[in-house]
């Protein structure tokens, strides 16, 4: 296919690729996006699943967001090392210089805030002050919005006007897709400085490492990517963040998205029993004295399956040519910033039944801070 598209003289090319899939391990996907390097594309861009309203929205439950942000690292690192660049944050990687990889009408649209009007089934269209969606949008059929066009009407679903708080976040929403907001392009749109307007919320970004400011934007950094869904709402109308809040306090059937996961889970891919080394830190709070009454130990929320969201000691699974002192130490630090701690191993848990994903022997390591 690849031949046959240069061939026929076209000089720019780009592929798709997706991730965050229950059944793609990170080696599946490395595999896939060096396949597609190998092709020489000018552009790749990510997708990542989104699965509500699919045929596996099932499934959902049973992919991390540590999965997901996992995997967009890995990809970020692999398309860097082969000349393939983009912002934190944005999708499209490009190896030419100079050229975002996206179409002028896509590029201008999203960092000028410029108004688009959408065409085909489903389409969105974006004004100064309202949002429409074409007929198809709810329904994906073509009857409803072949009929207005054969009437000549304008094949509208839905409109809304949007009051400036609204029409604000989703221009903010929309110039995401590349990773930063333009500080100039914002003022001339709204007639407001941001940095004013949202003063709380770029302190809150920027002391907590997920934003910078430079170039006359404020950008995403590598931290910022990883919790993009979390950072964009940050900047909504306080009425769409009740509404998030709301949605987010429903309840979750977690018992049932850890059934999803081990289901998938193919333990006979793995070495048998697997090994993993954990860390249990104790620490006492500043000038108080190292007793028993004063001992606390260090807990990280788990962001992985199984016993997702729930407290636990850091460690993790060996990796190959790794002593398990060296993934002690490695996982201590990734999970929690600290290194060079002294850690003694104390004790090696091996009962076959311990662990819901198959026989995992660990070892565990002590430290005090």
């Amino acid at each position: 296919a690849v031949m046959n598209i240069r061939k026929a003289g076209f000089t720019q090319l780009n592929v798709d690729l997706m991730y965050g899939f229950l059944h793609q391990t990170d080696d599946d996907f490395e595999t896939t996006l060096r396949y597609a390097i190998g092709l020489k594309p000018e552009y790749i861009t990510l997708y990542r699943n989104r699965y509500k309203g699919t045929k596996i929205e099932a499934e959902a439950g049973g992919v991390s967001l540590y999965k997901v942000i996992r995997q967009y690292r890995l990809a970020f690192k692999v398309l860097n090392e082969n000349g393939y660049k983009a912002n934190y944050g944005k999708n499209t990687f490009s190896r030419v210089e100079g050229d975002y990889g996206t179409s002028d009408y896509l590029t201008k649209r999203v960092i000028n805030g410029i108004p688009y009007i959408g065409i085909g089934l489903g389409a969105q269209s974006f004004g100064y002050d309202y949002l429409a969606y074409n007929e198809g949008a709810a329904s994906k059929q073509i009857n409803t919005y072949r009929k207005k066009i054969e009437e000549g009407k304008f094949p509208i679903q839905d409109i809304y006007r949007l009051p400036l708080e609204e029409a604000i976040g989703k221009m903010i929403s929309v110039a995401f897709y590349f990773g930063f907001v333009n500080f100039e392009v914002f003022e001339k749109r709204f007639g407001i400085k941001f940095c004013e307007h949202f003063s709380e919320e770029v302190k809150f970004v920027t002391k907590n490492g997920f934003m910078e400011i430079k170039n006359g934007g404020i950008y995403l950094t590598e931290r910022g990517a990883d919790y993009i869904n979390g950072v964009i709402p940050l900047f909504y109308s306080e009425r769409s963040q009740k509404e998030l809040i709301n949605l987010s306090s429903k309840t979750i059937n977690r018992s049932q998205d850890e059934k999803i996961f081990l289901e998938a889970y193919n333990i006979e891919a793995y070495s048998k029993p697997s090994l993993t080394a954990d860390c249990v830190i104790f620490f006492t709070e500043k000038g108080k004295e190292l007793d028993d009454k004063n001992m606390k130990v260090l807990l990280i929320k788990r962001g992985e399956q199984p016993f997702m969201n729930c407290w636990a000691i850091p460690g993790g699974f060996v990796k190959v040519n790794e002593t398990v002192e060296e993934t002690a130490a490695r996982e201590l630090e990734e999970e929690t910033g600290l290194k060079n701690v002294e850690l003694s191993l104390v004790q090696v848990f091996s009962n076959t039944k311990r662990d819901p994903r198959g026989w995992i022997v660990s070892c565990a390591y002590v430290g005090l801070i």
